[in-house]
């Protein structure tokens, strides 16, 4: 028996996860448009690891949707290792362009 809190919402697991994936691309829809705010709000320039975190965040959106491959589930982790290894690097020792002064 399924149990439900809205009866008929999820019908097929198709219906879920089409679902999910809508919800998740509004979610990135929103981080892409703070990125724009934020270019604007620091003299047209784009931190590097706002790019960072998006790319963080399509990847496991990507995890979430299609998971069917052990390896490519290991291949799409391995790139969001790489992509955490380099925003630590960037947060570490990256330096603001103007000013100088560490991030």
């Amino acid at each position: 028996m399924e149990v439900t809190l809205i009866p008929g919402l999820f019908t097929t697991e198709v219906a879920y996860i089409t679902f999910l994936e809508e919800i998740i691309n509004f979610f990135l829809f929103f981080e892409f448009l703070s990125l724009v705010v934020k270019y604007f709000k620091n003299n047209f320039h784009f931190p590097l690891r706002y790019f960072i975190y998006i790319g963080i965040t399509a990847i496991i959106r990507l995890i979430i949707v299609s998971h069917e491959s052990a390896i490519d589930l290991f291949l799409w982790s391995s790139a969001i290792l790489a992509l955490v290894i380099s925003l630590v690097l960037v947060v570490r020792y990256g330096k603001e362009p103007n000013t100088g002064e560490r991030l």
